[in-house]
């Protein structure tokens, strides 16, 4: 049986005869996050989005993903089964690296990339991630650890809401947004008043922070696609490391760092980070 891989649409319309731009989700982070990115899009692209396992409407368990190579065959399924390619292949955190992946694997469904703030590590970290879990396998990094002590139920939306705009890592997201994330990133508990619980589970989360590639940059050598990475200024992810060594093994790749943000740019300055992306495609691929 054909596995149905769900497809999240921002601006649908008929005949629609625009670009696809398909853009892939960070760990934790559900498409209506993205729909400000989306909206500055919206005119010069067709926006869709493959939510990766823990989003489907029925998602397996979180042991069915051996690593994130599987995620880029996700994406590749459900581009073919969707008829999307070729496509500019956008991706945040997780979904740049896992459409790098997908990329590499079937350069005949893209155009194009675009990594924003990709888990690309510093070496020196993913060989210490490597010497851990090869010591032992079913150790948990320190953002699985954190993800398993998340919280998981609220008594509202807004309950849920007030929550997050008090944490430091919402500081700079726009009240519409952080509510759009509480949306699609919850469920309704039945019987419950109104209560609503995580869909996008801490185990699944962990688990996916457990797979961090350990060969992203063996991997990054056989980019072929026309490129673009977006940097935080402030990020902990795509760090300052990553950028010189990918600067120095593949100089083709243009980086623009964007101030007064961090890992989650696409959020904070959705604009910026849309003018930086439609500035690369117009006159790298001159197909807008």
């Amino acid at each position: 049986m054909t596995t149905p891989y769900p497809i999240h649409e921002y601006d649908p319309r008929p005949n629609d005869s625009r670009p696809v731009l398909h853009l892939a989700h960070a760990n934790g982070f559900p498409p209506e996050s993205y729909r400000p990115l989306a909206h500055y899009l919206a005119d010069k692209f067709r926006v869709v989005m493959l939510p990766a396992r823990p989003l489907w409407p029925d998602p397996p368990a979180p042991e069915t993903l051996r690593s994130w190579h599987d995620m880029a065959d996700d994406l590749i399924a459900g581009i073919e089964q969707h008829g999307l390619g070729p496509v500019i292949g956008a991706g945040h955190s997780m979904g740049g690296t896992a459409s790098m992946f997908a990329s590499i694997k079937r350069p005949n469904l893209f155009h194009a990339l675009i990594l924003i703030d990709p888990v690309i590590l510093p070496r020196p970290l993913l060989r210490m991630l490597e010497t851990a879990l090869a010591a032992d396998p079913n150790i948990n990094s320190p953002l699985a650890d954190m993800a398993l002590r998340r919280r998981r139920q609220w008594d509202s939306h807004e309950d849920a809401f007030q929550r997050f705009r008090e944490r430091k890592l919402f500081a700079r997201w726009p009240d519409d947004t952080i509510r759009a994330y509480v949306e699609g990133l919850t469920r309704s508990i039945p019987n419950a008043n109104g209560a609503i619980e995580l869909r996008y589970t801490p185990e699944w989360e962990a688990h996916i922070y457990n797979r961090v590639p350990i060969d992203v940059w063996h991997m990054a050598l056989k980019i072929q696609h026309p490129t673009l990475v977006l940097q935080g200024a402030e990020t902990d992810t795509f760090t300052d490391k990553s950028k010189r060594l990918l600067q120095r093994i593949r100089p083709d790749i243009p980086i623009i760092t964007l101030a007064q943000t961090g890992h989650l740019l696409p959020m904070e300055n959705p604009q910026q980070v849309a003018e930086e992306m439609l500035t690369f495609v117009e006159n790298r691929l001159r197909i807008t």
